[in-house]
């Protein structure tokens, strides 16, 4: 992570756990439609990264395919867990995306989200920046964040991703991760 006006930051992050329900599969002109919920586990050591708290994140995914090529929309909603000495408030996100299936193993994909400011009690509600106001660093202000990444699929059931991202607060991010799907 390297935002603006500020030092450089690493280590590992934050450990998420999603999981989704598919409510209406995809029909000729009808989307697929699903319900998820995601549980971010407080598992960074550096307070620049994560915040030691609990976040609970809900959110509705609408998903149709062209040829090889996945559109989605999400919309999801977050209870950020506050903490200690700091203000936050709930925000929402908006994601666009597009999964490309370029082979039955490889996939490659693209989003751009948009997520609202955490920040709560703030005169520096807009902005995120960090060790600013009464908040963790970690807690932000509003962000467009671009992601580009690719997934390997072992099986129809598991698969291995890794992804980089970039904010509009300078900060960029690389992330990897496992999917199991049962």
């Amino acid at each position: 992570m390297n935002p603006k006006d500020s030092k450089k930051t690493s280590g590992v992050g934050d450990t998420e756990v999603s999981l989704t329900y598919l409510v209406v599969m995809e029909q000729q002109y009808i989307p697929a439609l699903a319900i998820a919920g995601e549980v971010k586990i407080p598992t960074a050591r550096n307070s620049a990264i994560g915040s030691k708290e609990f976040d609970y994140r809900i959110y509705g995914v609408a998903s149709k395919r062209f040829g090889d090529v996945d559109l989605h929309f999400n919309l999801g909603y977050t209870f950020v867990g506050s903490p200690s000495g700091s203000s936050t408030k709930n925000p929402i996100d908006i994601e666009l995306g597009a999964d490309w299936f370029i082979s039955p193993k490889i996939d490659l994909f693209a989003e751009i989200t948009y997520v609202g400011s955490s920040i709560g009690n703030s005169s520096n509600e807009g902005d995120s920046q960090l060790g600013e106001g009464n908040f963790a660093p970690e807690v932000g202000g509003k962000e467009i964040v671009g992601s580009v990444g690719a997934r390997y699929h072992f099986t129809d059931q598991f698969e291995i991703f890794g992804s980089f991202s970039y904010d509009n607060n300078n900060a960029s991010l690389i992330r990897t991760g496992l999917s199991w799907k049962f």
